[in-house]
């Protein structure tokens, strides 16, 4: 089965507050999530707690106890893609790929070689109407208004 996650973040520097949001997709049905993140010190992190967090619910979810065959990541954060590798000793990024290897094994999916999982660059804010731009925009809006409430509450 596949999974399409769509994610996004948002960061206040001044307060160091942050907010994430993320859909997730598949045959088996749809979940969406966004909330405050507290003590982030870049936007990069935040965006990397945000597929931390769609992953882990992933997991947990009804969808996630159903065999995943594959995973699409969608962001718009280029950078943070680059820190989810097994070589590169970035916390978050280490958590990332750690959910991603207990999907595996709730998949039961023996051989590491396989990858189950791409990660997929979004531009952002283009009002087009492709499903990664839609997702996009859904995420940013929720991080947004989670931002807000973060911003006010610190």
């Amino acid at each position: 089965m596949l999974v399409s996650i769509y994610t996004d973040a948002s960061y206040c520097p001044e307060k160091k507050v942050g907010s994430f949001a993320f859909y997730i997709s598949s045959e088996f049905g749809t979940n969406a999530s966004c909330g405050v993140l507290k003590q982030v010190t870049n936007p990069m992190d935040a965006e990397m707690m945000s597929i931390t967090n769609a992953l882990h619910t992933l997991r947990k979810s009804s969808i996630g106890r159903e065999k995943i065959s594959f995973i699409e990541i969608y962001s718009d954060c280029l950078g943070a893609f680059k820190k989810i590798n097994r070589k590169y000793n970035h916390l978050i990024g280490q958590k990332i790929i750690a959910e991603i290897d207990k999907i595996r094994a709730d998949s039961d999916i023996k051989d590491k070689r396989i990858a189950i999982h791409r990660l997929i660059h979004v531009k952002s804010h283009t009002k087009l109407n492709d499903k990664a731009s839609i997702g996009n925009q859904y995420c940013h809006d929720m991080a947004i208004q989670m931002l807000n409430v973060a911003r006010q509450n610190s």
